[in-house]
């Protein structure tokens, strides 16, 4: 059996933070995989996106027309203690799963490469590297990990 190949950075979770870690580890050179257990990056879609001007502006791009459901000059957050703070920062909501498939895509441009269907079951450490397991019998290494899975993340 043949070792799986040494990546420099594995992330776990190809949604907005998974696939922005990765654009930004394979924008370094660091030779990047990104896990994402469908078989289609933001697929099924799990929850709505809004993002202000002032965020894309720090990411330093913007998202393209396709991805953009609306403009907004503003959101109301409803916090699970009842708040419902009003920020007014203009910004847009997304339609998240073109958003994802967007920036997972400028992940791949820049070098990371993307594997679907890859369920990330097992995380373990072994001397200077992560050994990660995945549902299809796929095995991964790598020097660094990031878990964006979300709730239910493999590395809680």
């Amino acid at each position: 059996m043949t070792e799986s190949p040494l990546y420099d950075v594995a992330v776990i979770g190809a949604g907005p933070a998974g696939g922005s870690a990765a654009l930004h580890a394979a924008k370094m050179g660091l030779k990047t995989v990104l896990l994402e257990e469908h078989l289609k990056v933001g697929e099924p879609v799990h929850c709505g996106e809004c993002l202000s001007d002032i965020a894309f502006e720090r990411f330093g791009f913007s998202p393209p027309k396709e991805a953009v459901a609306l403009n907004v000059k503003g959101v109301r957050v409803l916090f699970p203690n009842g708040t419902a703070p009003v920020l007014t920062e203009p910004g847009v909501v997304l339609e998240k799963h073109v958003f994802e498939q967007w920036i997972a895509g400028l992940a791949v441009n820049a070098g990371a490469s993307l594997e679907l269907g890859h369920r990330v079951e097992s995380l373990d450490r072994h001397e200077n590297e992560w050994n990660l397991t995945c549902a299809n019998g796929n095995a991964f290494r790598a020097r660094c990990v990031i878990d964006a899975s979300g709730a239910q993340s493999i590395a809680s």
